[in-house]
């Protein structure tokens, strides 16, 4: 909120507590006088109180206005999500090691790097060492190039279930 929005909250606040308090000074002289005082004095007064603050607010924050705020507007780019099967191989070690590339057209090795975040899920425990019941782990060592990521699945890609990966 900025000085003059707060400036505006304050005066708007102090005009309705002076009002009610001008409204309670009003019902109180009501019930010293008779039903007539009401019809005459007391709309008068209290009409020509909220002129005047009225052009007060006016004069000090002549444009602050309120805008609509929509909730669910997130006002940037939405994330970039990619699945990928461990289906493609290379020889490593006298060992053929598979991995998955999730292609992401247009995105530098650079920014693959910065923005992506990858989930790889097994078909059983995570690995050696994971909790009982994990099956999920995020983080781990991945390839960029320009526009694809490569997500290493190890000697046995049948122990992999989904790999996804996510740029924002």
């Amino acid at each position: 909120m900025n000085n003059r929005q707060t400036l505006a909250s304050l005066i708007g606040g102090f005009a309705v507590y002076v009002a009610c308090a001008a409204s309670s000074e009003t019902l109180k002289e009501q019930s010293r006088t008779d039903a007539s005082y009401v019809e005459t004095g007391s709309e008068t007064h209290a009409d020509s109180f909220l002129q005047d603050i009225a052009q007060i607010i006016d004069a000090v924050l002549p444009d602050v206005t309120v805008q609509d705020v929509k909730a669910d507007d997130a006002g940037g780019p939405q994330p970039i999500v990619v699945t990928g099967s461990c289906d493609k191989s290379y020889p490593y070690a006298n060992t053929t090691f598979y991995h998955s590339e999730l292609l992401f057209p247009g995105k530098t090795q650079a920014e693959l790097s910065k923005h992506v975040r990858v989930v790889v899920c097994y078909t059983a425990t995570a690995s050696v060492g994971a909790p009982p019941g994990y099956q999920c782990f995020g983080g781990g060592t991945f390839y960029f190039k320009d526009g694809v990521v490569s997500v290493p699945c190890s000697a046995n890609p049948s122990q992999i279930a989904s790999i996804t990966a996510t740029y924002d």
